[in-house]
C-alpha cells in the first residue's frame, strides 16, 4: 500500500510502500477517538429533493438505454442488408 511521505514540517515529498501492521497513530490514548457522528454528513434519502433527484437520474438512464438500444438496433439492420 501506498501512502504519503511527509517530511518534518508535514510537507508531502514523494510515496512510501507500508503494510497495514505498520501505521502509526499519534496521541489516540491522550485524545480519545471521536465517536460523534457529524450530522452535517448525514443524507435524509426521503426528502423531496432527493427523490427529485432520483426521478431525474432514472429519466436520464432511460433516455441513454433507449438511444443505445436504438443505435444496436440499427447495426443490426445493416449487418443483415450489408
Amino acid at each position: 500500500m501506498k501512502i504519503p511521505a511527509l517530511d518534518k514540517n508535514g510537507v508531502q515529498h514523494g510515496w512510501k510502500t507500508a503494510h497495514r501492521n505498520e501505521w502509526q497513530l499519534e496521541n489516540l490514548g491522550v485524545k480519545g477517538i471521536d465517536r460523534i457522528s457529524s450530522s452535517s454528513k448525514e443524507l435524509v434519502l426521503n426528502s423531496a429533493e432527493m427523490i427529485k433527484k432520483q426521478q431525474l437520474q432514472m429519466r436520464n438512464f432511460s433516455q441513454i438505454k433507449q438511444s443505445m438500444i436504438q443505435s444496436e438496433q440499427k447495426v443490426k439492420i445493416g449487418i443483415r442488408l450489408g
